[in-house]
Parts: C-alpha cells; sequence; structure tokens
C-alpha cells in the first residue's frame, strides 16, 4: 500500500492496522474470515494497492 508517496509493504494489513501512513491513519476492522475493511482517515492526495492475493469488494470515498 502507497499513501502520499510513503510505502508499506506488508504481509497482513494487520500488520499497519493503527499506523499513520503518509499521515493517514489507518484501521483495519475484521468482518469474517480473511474480510474485513480497511479504513483511512486523513488528506490523501494519492494512493496505491495491490498484491498477489487481495481481493478488493468495495472502494467507498467520504468526506
Amino acid at each position: 500500500m502507497e499513501i502520499n508517496g510513503i510505502l508499506e509493504n506488508v504481509q497482513d494489513f494487520l500488520d499497519i492496522n493503527g499506523k499513520v501512513i503518509g499521515g493517514v491513519t489507518v484501521t483495519l476492522t475484521i468482518v469474517s474470515g480473511p474480510g474485513g475493511v480497511l479504513n483511512l482517515q486523513g488528506t490523501i492526495t494519492s494512493f496505491s494497492i495491490g498484491g498477489k492475493e487481495l481481493w478488493i469488494d468495495h472502494i467507498c470515498r467520504r468526506k
């Protein structure tokens, strides 16, 4: 995941839960099994995410 030009390469999203990346606070809420909700709070000017075994169902932007 890269936020505002700062790259964090992790094996599991739990590794970045509660961290601040590029001035943005990252929180993870486990929903079921391997699923969850990743929340980013702060000003985001650039964002990218990817991975070999990563599935994304929805992306929602909120103000």
